[in-house]
């Protein structure tokens, strides 16, 4: 399919659809051409594709690391606490904030920062890397 695409310097006849620019190879030269509409479109449904994986992965890591976390042993609130957050926080940037308030039971907790910076660092990671991929 091709279409014709207007310029200041004139008209040029555009191969809309998957073609392959065969100067830099096979794999890299892979390309897709949309219509501008059609490419909005696309960069939209990537977007919120994008953002739907990321909000599931979040909520996959967050039940593992509860069950990880788990103990039948009795615990101190700080425990429970991050148990709570893993178990309600919806996204990373959710777990990421709510964490951070954990850091006021850092006078009456034992080792506060080492049970609560490896999460919080964990929440980070997830919502940056799934927000420059929504980008």
């Amino acid at each position: 399919m091709s279409a014709v695409v207007n310029s200041d310097n004139g008209n040029y006849d555009v191969h809309l659809g998957f073609w392959i620019n065969w100067s830099s190879g096979r794999m890299k030269g892979a390309t897709f051409t949309a219509t501008q509409k059609s490419g909005g479109l696309l960069i939209a449904f990537i977007a919120l594709y994008v953002s739907t994986s990321g909000r599931s992965f979040w909520r996959v890591s967050c039940f593992l690391l509860h069950r990880l976390f788990s103990s039948h042993l009795p615990a101190d609130g700080l425990h429970h606490q991050r148990q709570i957050i893993l178990r309600n926080a919806d996204t990373a940037a959710q777990g990421m904030m709510t964490l951070l308030y954990t850091f006021k039971w850092r006078k009456r907790a034992s080792r506060p920062f080492r049970r609560i910076v490896p999460v919080l660092c964990y929440a980070i990671l997830i919502w940056v890397a799934f927000t420059a991929s929504g980008k």
